[in-house]
């Protein structure tokens, strides 16, 4: 199932799972947007270890 997030719904995953509590009530917030925009925009220049 993870292979078929979106590349927009993988970042809001990454931001939600330290709190994911918090994040079940708090879905529209602000700062879930803004990081989940900034680890979008990142995605691409980011290096995986091999």
């Amino acid at each position: 199932m993870a292979a078929k997030l979106t590349p927009w719904q993988s970042a809001r995953l990454a931001v939600m799972l330290p709190r994911p509590k918090y994040f079940d009530d708090h879905r529209n917030s602000p700062y879930l947007s803004q990081r989940a925009g900034v680890i979008a925009q990142r995605r691409g220049a980011a290096e995986l270890p091999q």
